[in-house]
């Protein structure tokens, strides 16, 4: 695992706490020292608040997976990785509306079916009506 930041310091103490726990072969960096290429990775900063991607290499992500926290129509980071050569690529729509039947299940006892709700949530922000 390599915990990447455009903060050396904070991807070290994230590392550090995970090594406390037993995950020995965490790695951390700065972006600038972000090299060789990954099987997955998720883009967790804020840069695109601003339309803006991660300042990392393109390589880095050709072939991965390529998650972006944020969610939309098309994100930015989404369509640079894509670019990029990336093999799979998402926004983190999927994971609120998890995260959301999660917490119906917990207060109502009812899990309901992220599916349909996904697929109107895309529709409405490509601009349909569903």
């Amino acid at each position: 695992l390599t915990i990447a930041n455009r903060t050396r310091s904070k991807a070290d103490s994230l590392a550090d706490k995970l090594r406390a726990v037993g995950h020995e072969s965490v790695k951390s960096l700065g972006f600038g020292q972000l090299d060789g290429s990954f099987d997955l990775v998720i883009n967790a900063t804020s840069t695109g608040l601003d339309g803006q991607v991660p300042a990392i290499n393109e390589a880095s992500v050709a072939g991965a997976f390529c998650y972006d926290m944020l969610y939309g129509v098309d994100t930015a980071f989404c369509r640079w990785a894509r670019k990029a050569g990336a093999g799979e690529v998402t926004d983190g729509l999927g994971m609120l509306v998890g995260q959301a039947a999660l917490a119906f299940e917990l207060w109502r006892g009812v899990r309901p079916q992220v599916t349909p709700v996904l697929k109107t949530i895309r529709s409405r922000l490509a601009g349909g009506s569903a």
